[in-house]
C-alpha cells in the first residue's frame, strides 16, 4: 500500500504544467479584392492632382514671368526708400532729439510739474516725502524772487486752514513723539494747497489783465477843450 502511493502521480503537482502554446500569425497577404480598389482609385487621384498642378503651372506661366520682371523694380524702390529714411534719421533725428530733450525739460520744471509731484507725495500718505516736495513748489512759484520758505507762502496766503494743516505737517514730523497732536491728513492737505493755489493763479491772471486805468483824469474840462481844438482844426 505504501508502495502504491509513492508511485501514483499527483495530478495538481506543478510538474505536469505545460508551455502555451501560440498559434500561428494571420499573414496580410493576399489582400482582399477591396483593398486591391481602394489602391486603385487612391493612384488614379494623386496621377489627377498631378496633372492638374502641372496644367495650372502652365496657365500661370505669364503671371510668374511679370512678376519676375517687375521684382527688379520693388527691390530697387526699397532700397530707395532704406536709404532716403537713413538719410533722414542722420540729418534730422539729432536736431529733433536736442528739442524733445529741451521740450521735456521745460516741460520738468514748470510748475504744475512740481505740483503735480507735490499732489502725488501728498496722498501716499508719507509727511517726510510731502514737505520735501512742498519746498521744491515753493521754490518754483517764487522763482527769481531770493530763497522762499513755507512760512513765507502760508502768510501770502492768507488762508487760516493751510495755516492749520502746516502746523499738523510740522509736528507730525518734528514734535516729540509722547507730544500729543492732530493727526496730519495729506489728502487734506493737498486739497488745501490746490484751492490756495487755484485763488493766487486767478489773482495773477486778473493782475497781468489790462483794466482802466485807476484814477479818472485830474482835469476833464481841459481834455474836453482840446478834443474840441482838434475837432475844429480837422473840420478846417
Amino acid at each position: 500500500m505504501t508502495v502504491m502511493q509513492q508511485t501514483t502521480p499527483d495530478p495538481a503537482s506543478l510538474d505536469n504544467l505545460h508551455d502555451i502554446i501560440v498559434p500561428d500569425p494571420v499573414s496580410v497577404w493576399p489582400l482582399a479584392p477591396g483593398w486591391y480598389g481602394l489602391g486603385w482609385v487612391l493612384l488614379i487621384a494623386l496621377a489627377f492632382w498631378v496633372w492638374s498642378r502641372m496644367r495650372q503651372r502652365r496657365l500661370n506661366r505669364y503671371r510668374r514671368e511679370a512678376l519676375a520682371a517687375n521684382l527688379w523694380w520693388w527691390i530697387g524702390g526699397l532700397v530707395i526708400a532704406i536709404c532716403i529714411a537713413a538719410w533722414l534719421f542722420r540729418h534730422f533725428y539729432h536736431p529733433f532729439a536736442i528739442r524733445l530733450s529741451a521740450w521735456r525739460s521745460r516741460r520738468a520744471d514748470r510748475e504744475a510739474a512740481y505740483f503735480a509731484r507735490l499732489k502725488t507725495a501728498c496722498r501716499s500718505g508719507d509727511a517726510a516725502m510731502a514737505y520735501d516736495a512742498l519746498t521744491h513748489w515753493i521754490d518754483r512759484l517764487y522763482d527769481g524772487e531770493g530763497a522762499p520758505t513755507i512760512e513765507q507762502f502760508v502768510h501770502d496766503a492768507k488762508d487760516a486752514e493751510l495755516r492749520d494743516q502746516k502746523e499738523q505737517l510740522e509736528r507730525q514730523l518734528f514734535a516729540a513723539p509722547a507730544t500729543p497732536h492732530a493727526a496730519w491728513s495729506g489728502e487734506v492737505f493737498y486739497q488745501r494747497l490746490a484751492a490756495v493755489r487755484q485763488r493766487m493763479n486767478q489773482r495773477t491772471t486778473r493782475y497781468n489783465q489790462p483794466g482802466q486805468p485807476a484814477l479818472p483824469p485830474l482835469n476833464p474840462s481841459a481834455l474836453r477843450v482840446s478834443a474840441t481844438n482838434s475837432g475844429t482844426s480837422r473840420v478846417s
